[in-house]
């Protein structure tokens, strides 16, 4: 940590360094940099930062001088590391197209200054088309090489003995770990705006021979797996991780983010977690302990908590898998996700994801700020805000090596899996209502002696509610539903010149439980995703006994079949109706049929649901013309 972010940017200013170009690491600690607790704020350059207005930002370019002449300089930085911007500044800031900004800073300074320097942390072949289509730069600094501590580090020469201000870089300059690079420069103003120009490049090897100087930070061996603590390792090592023992490929970036995903789900409580990639460097060939992990939390990030639809979390799943392959086209500034908590078959709790329910996830305050590339999370806003992101995945990881989980128990949630298989429960509030009615009648005198009753109206006030809900708990084929449903009202008449007359227009109330298991597919997605065997007991009664009347009391056992989790219809019930009635002072057994089924489906934004309840009964010897034989109920509602 002390080779980066705020205490290399203090450090460099004491040094007397000039220009620095922000990396991930500054970039996530934009807000202190801005606030200068890393040294002189102007010494980071970054012509193509874009900021809202308003805002504090950074320079694009500076001029000092340097051996008798103006040396202008700009930065340029990866859209890439816009990334590691915080939640907040990431919707304030943004990283654009290098070449574009390039051509406006160097055209600036080329009208202020004798040599222009581009100060760069893009790669190679970024470097390359910014040297081929950018003109007036002298030297592009920033390249880079792949470590080698073998390789001669050679020193280069380049020499212009007349240049133009529309000519292309001189030297693009080569840098490595653990290597300072060296440039001098020659300036000869030949007039006429020409000037010759020579570059030397060397390079110093930063080994144990060049001491540390004091009052600076020391090298930290914590950040390479060299610990004293006694404490156990975090991780365990590439070799015993991988499936061939051999840790083969080591450990990949996506891997160890899935895992800190499915902990950061299990952690929150959350169906679902999405976490960004970050790179992760091994440092080591054997355990991984705290230090180095720790290290790989470039960007500091706090856990939130949303409430996503199933729609909205389909979506960000979908979008979230595309950046999972290595060849995917990640915008600037976006991210690269993880996701963890879901399971074969992009299931949640073992069963798909239903678009209409909602569902608890887990993301980082980064990714919820990144609604552009990920537009489900365009409404979505934190309900509950967590500890930093290090802080959780690294006590996440600390209880798993307490616990002493072997290697096949990491390797399983590489796949972002779920810590443990558990069923999912669904409270569906079909109907919630109070209905308050107050009729007043006014009757005309010359019709006070006719005794229609449609003319002859009574005053009426009338108050009733509704309930009806059920609670399913799902896990794998397996489904249990309970519902209850109540219906009460009172009603007050008011007849003219008579008594007011209390009555109760409603008073039921049914309980049912029933249990299916999906033993096939339906072919008719919007009818239904499974099929099978259903059995259900039903209760029907009254919330309140009548004056001189026998309280209800009705017991249904429902054998049949259900089609379950259809993208139109909830369920559909069919099944035998066995009944018996109590009511009676002689039990009564009834038997018929009875169809259930339930819809639900989102409408621009809202939601259609309706329900169908059927009951048809047979007519047995006891039964009288007169009887009953069919029920029906049926509604709608947006």
């Amino acid at each position: 940590r002390s080779a980066s972010g705020t205490a290399a940017g203090a450090a460099m200013t004491r040094l007397g360094v000039k220009a620095v170009v922000p990396g991930a690491a500054e970039w996530a600690r934009l807000d202190e940099i801005l606030a200068g607790h890393g040294g002189d704020r102007t010494l980071y350059l970054a012509a193509n930062l874009k900021a809202a207005p308003g805002v504090r930002t950074l320079p694009g370019r500076t001029v000092f001088e340097a051996g008798g002449q103006r040396v202008g300089v700009f930065g340029l930085s990866a859209e890439a590391n816009g990334r590691s911007l915080s939640g907040g500044n990431a919707r304030s800031y943004e990283l654009t197209d290098p070449l574009e900004a390039a051509r406006d800073a160097a055209a600036a300074l080329r009208a202020e200054s004798d040599v222009v320097v581009a100060l760069t942390n893009l790669t190679p072949s970024q470097n390359a088309r910014l040297r081929a289509r950018v003109p007036g730069i002298d030297v592009i600094v920033g390249d880079s090489l792949p470590s080698d501590p073998d390789a001669e580090l050679e020193t280069l020469t380049a020499d212009d003995p007349e240049r133009g201000p529309e000519d292309a870089a001189l030297l693009v300059t080569a840098d490595a770990p653990a290597v300072v690079t060296h440039l001098t420069l020659r300036y000869d103003d030949i007039g006429e705006g020409r000037y010759g120009l020579g570059a030397r490049e060397e390079r110093l090897p930063l080994d144990e021979s060049v001491p540390d100087l004091p009052g600076f930070a020391p090298f930290h061996y914590e950040a390479y797996g060299v610990d004293s603590s006694q404490a156990p390792p975090l991780l365990p090592a590439v070799r015993r991780l991988s499936a061939d023992g051999r840790g083969s490929g080591g450990l990949k970036d996506l891997d160890f983010w899935r895992l800190a995903a499915s902990l950061t789900a299990e952690s929150f409580g959350a169906e679902a977690a999405f976490l960004p990639v970050q790179p992760v460097e091994e440092r080591t060939t054997g355990d991984f302990r705290e230090g180095i992990v720790r290290s790989w939390f470039v960007s500091p990030d706090r856990v939130v908590v949303v409430q996503l639809s199933g729609g909205e979390l389909a979506r960000l799943l979908s979008d979230a898998r595309r950046t999972e392959s290595p060849d995917a086209s990640i915008p600037p500034g976006g991210l690269r996700l993880a996701v963890g908590g879901v399971g074969k078959g992009e299931t949640i709790h073992g069963v798909g994801i239903d678009h209409r329910s909602s569902y608890r996830v887990a993301l980082t305050e980064r990714v919820l700020a990144q609604s552009e590339q990920f537009a489900s999370l365009k409404g979505a806003s934190a309900s509950e805000t967590g500890p930093a992101l290090e802080e959780s995945v690294v006590t996440g990881l600390r209880a798993a090596s307490q616990a002493a989980w072997p290697p096949e128990r990491y390797r399983s949630l590489f796949s972002g899996a779920p810590m443990r298989e558990s069923g999912l429960w669904r409270i569906n509030f079909r109907d919630v209502n109070v209905n308050v009615s107050n009729t007043k009648v006014v009757s005309e005198p010359a019709l006070a002696g006719v005794s229609n009753a449609r003319i002859r109206g009574f005053d009426e006030l009338l108050i009733g509610g509704v309930s009806k809900t059920d609670a399913e708990y799902v896990s794998g084929r397996a489904k249990w539903t309970n519902s209850l449903e109540l219906e009460y009202a009172r009603s007050r008449l008011r007849p003219p010149g008579q008594r007011e007359i209390l009555s109760t227009p409603k008073n039921s109330l049914e309980a049912r439980t029933s249990a299916a298991l999906s033993v096939a597919k339906f072919p008719v997605a919007w009818v239904a995703a499974s099929v099978g065997p259903s059995f259900g007991v039903e209760y029907e009664g009254e919330l309140e006994r009548l004056p001189y009347t026998r309280r209800k009391h009705k017991v249904s056992v429902l054998p049949g079949v259900e089609l379950f989790n259809g993208t139109l219809l909830r369920t559909v019930s069919l099944s035998a109706n066995l009944q018996r009635d109590f009511t009676p002072p002689s039990p009564v057994n009834q038997y018929g049929a009875r169809l259930r089924a339930l819809l639900a489906a989102p409408v621009a934004g809202a939601m259609l649901a309706g329900e169908l309840g059927t009951r048809y009964f047979f007519l047995t010897p006891h039964d009288t013309p007169a009887d009953l034989r069919l029920e029906l109920e049926a509604s709608v509602k947006l």
